[in-house]
């Protein structure tokens, strides 16, 4: 802490301080907790040493308090504490007197101001952490709501987080940062969205909110309630298989390298679905019994097994014996929700679709590979398909990214069998959303995209239906919408000329009506030192704009809704997404154009 925001700390407490300079300590101690516990120490310290001299009860002399002598100075050599022999005159004793009655005032005006202003200081700062946290709009994740993966070397600590998605951590509501790393004891609670935590042995526990887990050593964790997906690292070796075990009001998981799951309800319920090798489970209720009968651990036969693909309910109530306690559920992989932590697989574009070009592929998006879906076959995740492609050994990115909707209620229908035709009666995998009836949208990592790109997306068109299909949020907004059976695509940006001075440009352009309920093949060449922006369906123009100027930046991109204060959501299928960072040349778009009009059989109509 430097000695700037010390003196803004002394300032407040004397009541100096400007109103500029209280804004700035404000916001200084919302952004660092070691602030606020500096402040409370000043304050603290100042209130003792005001405290340091108070009166004698029966005599009216002032002197320090026991244990604060030594900051009293002796007078003339003699002790301040040992009264003068003889009577003194009056009016030394009505000197005396004054001089104690000042210091009682001085004392209490000073203890008074130091409360009224630490209390004022930090209710202003616990409003503020909720004034100032994150709009709750239908879509967008900022950046830092998808925290990336970075492979650091444990410092301290038993467990750190390691990825987050939508995530809102409880302690941050009040303005508090998360750690990093958490030691024993400590707690991880959340209200919403995903976390994941990785232990130093491996072991990686996945949080879905709200859930509230706590640390409790390298190998354990205590669930209090929520749900979680654990994942321990796999070994071919029984001595290197890592032990792990999760505690709940009514079980204790313990597996020696498996995958599972743990669900525990707001009455200490717990379920256990194990869905990878073997998970042991003992009921809390029979470790109590054991323990006040002197049985050091239960007998095999009182341990719970639970092979690959079961899964287990244990109860919170009822007598120890009570077989009514357990109940075999069948296991349901599609409860647990999952974040993709890295690249290993290696995909082949040929396989999926011959696009002509890998490079500077950013989004790839396709209904049949990486979608990940709850047990309504909602779409909870859609990976992106371009982290896995590598060039020369080289992953296009160190981790995983995808298209995200923690929200149940908000999630896209995936639907295996989408628009049969008489050369494909199978039809196509597709994700189905259902408009503003249900607001339906999915949410990338932040992926950083710039103003000369190229724009593939395969989908259906609703009439009489208005909603985006695509909004990429960088500066510059572009958006691939529909207006019933017409799409358009619809670019915006703002630009700032001075402090007070900016501009808003907004440019559309629309395509003719296509057919109802049939896919379509919409394209965007879009450039702006190419001065580019050409709108193409099914491989025909359909008109062009003028193309505004903005920085790349790496943001959130939505699909199925407009982006920012969601309104537009669409109501309609999409097949395939596929988009460049970089417009791509006139013959590298008419080969991914014909591949993707060869694949979805539309070149036959």
């Amino acid at each position: 802490m430097n000695q700037d925001i010390r003196d803004l700390i002394y300032q407040t407490i004397d009541k100096t301080i400007s109103a500029e300079d209280f804004d700035r300590l404000q916001d200084a101690m919302l952004e660092d907790v070691e602030i606020q516990k500096e402040y409370l120490r000043t304050v603290s310290v100042l209130g003792a040493l005001a405290e340091t001299h108070v009166p004698d009860e029966h005599t009216g002399d002032v002197h320090a308090v026991a244990g604060l002598d030594h900051l009293e100075p002796s007078r003339s050599g003699v002790d301040s504490r040992q009264p003068p022999h003889g009577k003194e005159p009056s009016s030394t004793q009505a000197l005396r007197n004054d001089r104690v009655s000042r210091l009682h005032a001085m004392r209490r005006t000073f203890t008074k101001a130091a409360l009224v202003v630490a209390a004022t200081l930090l209710v202003t700062l616990t409003l503020q952490s909720y004034t100032r946290g994150p709009e709750q709009t239908a879509v967008v994740l900022p950046t830092q709501s998808v925290a990336s993966q970075q492979q650091t070397p444990f410092r301290r600590g038993l467990a750190r987080i390691v990825q987050r998605i939508d995530c809102v951590i409880d302690t941050e509501k009040w303005g508090l940062r998360t750690p990093e790393e958490f030691h024993a004891g400590e707690s991880i609670a959340i209200s919403k969205g995903l976390l994941s935590v990785e232990f130093n042995n491996g072991v990686v526990v996945t949080l879905e909110g709200p859930a509230d887990l706590e640390i409790q050593t390298g190998e354990s964790c205590y669930l209090h309630f929520g749900r979680l997906l654990a994942i321990t690292p796999v070994s071919d070796s029984d001595l290197d298989r890592t032990h792990f075990e999760i505690v709940t009001p009514s079980a204790q998981v313990v597996t020696p390298g498996n995958q599972f799951g743990v669900d525990v309800d707001s009455s200490g319920n717990t379920e256990v679905h194990c869905f990878a090798g073997q998970t042991e489970l003992i009921p809390t209720r029979l470790i109590a019994y054991l323990k006040q009968n002197s049985a050091s651990t239960p007998s095999t036969s009182e341990r719970l097994v639970l092979e690959e693909n079961s899964a287990v309910r244990l109860l919170c109530r009822g007598s120890v014996r009570d077989v009514n306690m357990k109940e075999s559920i069948p296991a349901v992989p599609r409860r647990f929700v999952g974040i993709p932590r890295d690249s290993a697989r290696i995909l082949s574009p040929q396989s999926i679709t011959n696009l002509p070009s890998t490079e500077n592929l950013s989004l790839w998006f396709e209904a049949s590979q990486g979608v990940q879906r709850d047990e309504r076959s909602r779409v909870v995740s859609w990976d992106n398909l371009a982290d896995g492609i590598r060039t020369d050994g080289v992953s296009a990115r160190p981790s995983r990214t995808a298209a995200w909707q923690v929200a149940p209620e908000s999630r896209p229908l995936w639907r295996e069998n989408s628009f049969p035709l008489l050369s494909k009666p199978t039809g196509w995998p597709t994700l189905q959303f259902d408009g503003r009836k249900r607001k339906e949208c999915l949410v990338t990592s932040p992926i950083e995209c710039s103003d000369d790109l190229t724009v593939f997306v395969v989908c259906s068109l609703e009439r009489d239906k208005v909603g985006a299909m695509l909004s990429l949020q960088s500066q510059t907004k572009i958006r691939l919408s529909q207006s019933g059976t017409e799409p358009k695509v619809n670019v915006s940006a703002m630009t700032t000329r001075s402090s007070q001075q900016w501009t808003y440009q907004r440019h559309t352009v629309k395509g003719e009506s296509q057919l109802d309920q049939v896919l379509v093949l919409a394209g965007v060449k879009y450039s702006f030192a190419k001065n580019t922006y050409e709108l193409y369906v099914d491989g025909r123009i359909q008109g062009s704009g003028i193309p505004l100027q903005g920085a790349s930046q790496k943001r959130s991109h939505v699909i199925g809704a407009n982006g920012s204060q969601a309104k537009s959501f669409l109501a309609g299928n999409i097949a395939e997404i596929v988009v460049y960072d970089r417009m791509l040349d006139d013959d590298d778009f008419n080969a991914a154009t014909e591949a993707l009009l060869t694949k979805y059989h539309l070149s036959l109509r």
